[in-house]
């Protein structure tokens, strides 16, 4: 019989460090009585792109635009921003709970992409196969049709566990059981996207699926289980799995933010 021991669990974060930004220049002409004159300095808040300025007159009154009025924002554009990658490991001869260890399987989405769904086949201390669901995010905002990638030694076999999110939904979360050599249970987070003010999309409160038994997980990772990302924005845009000694000893997210430009 082969005793599995309680592990401690650490999950570490590694994030690309990125600069404030509206998303594009905001040095928009100012408008003076109808004519153009100087650039103006325009803020810009965090998720806008780009802010129109106005000029005062000597009577402290905004000055008016001309006839046919001033310039507007077009419609938002929708991408999902790279973040960095976050990884729960458990403690081997290569290092204490928390040190990344090499994926024997890994997979980043295409660019804008976001998961949906997730198949896995454990043997021989191995990750044999892992099929990768997702949609992609379209630039006018709308949300693409499910396609799927399946890697691993031996891609041919059929997932032990597997699970798809409903449409309009992106996992945010996964845990594993492996025992014996097979993957005995899988509990997988996904949140509804919805429409925000403004365009673009926000996350919904969490929901959870179990496949298996009732068992204990041996790993498991959330978004909101990483320090530094917003669980309103934050979904998995890669995944990459390590198993060893007839168990899961790694789980590895790659995390993109959904914004609207």
């Amino acid at each position: 019989m082969i005793m599995k021991t309680t592990l401690p669990i650490q999950v570490t974060l590694v994030l690309i460090v990125l600069l404030a930004s509206c998303g594009k220049e905001c040095d928009i002409m100012c408008i003076n009585g109808g004519v153009e004159t100087a650039e103006c300095s325009c803020s810009c808040p965090a998720g806008t792109s780009g802010t129109y300025c106005q000029i005062i007159d000597e009577d402290g009154g905004p000055v008016e635009p001309p006839a046919g009025g001033g310039p507007s924002d077009p419609d938002p554009t929708c991408d999902i921003l790279h973040l960095g990658s976050a990884w729960v490991s458990q403690a081997t001869s290569q290092g204490p709970a928390g040190t990344h260890l090499a994926n024997e399987v890994y997979w980043s989405l295409p660019t804008d992409c976001f998961l949906t769904g997730i198949g896995v086949n454990v043997a021989s201390d191995d990750v044999k196969m892992m099929k990768l669901y997702y949609r992609k995010l379209e630039d006018d905002c709308t949300i693409s049709s499910q396609m799927s990638y399946t890697l691993g030694p031996d891609p041919s076999l059929t997932p032990e566990k597997q699970f798809t999110a409903p449409a309009g939904h992106a996992i945010t979360g996964l845990g594993l059981l492996v025992e014996n050599n097979n993957v005995t249970r899988m509990k997988v987070y996904f949140c509804e996207l919805i429409e925000a003010q403004g365009g673009g999309f926000v996350l919904g409160p969490a929901q959870s699926e179990n496949l298996g038994n009732s068992n204990g997980l041996e790993l498991m990772m959330t978004t909101s289980s990483i320090t530094g990302v917003s669980t309103a924005t934050t979904v998995l845009t890669g995944l990459g799995l390590r198993a060893q000694n007839s168990g899961i000893y790694q789980i590895e997210f790659r995390l993109g933010r959904l914004q609207a430009l």
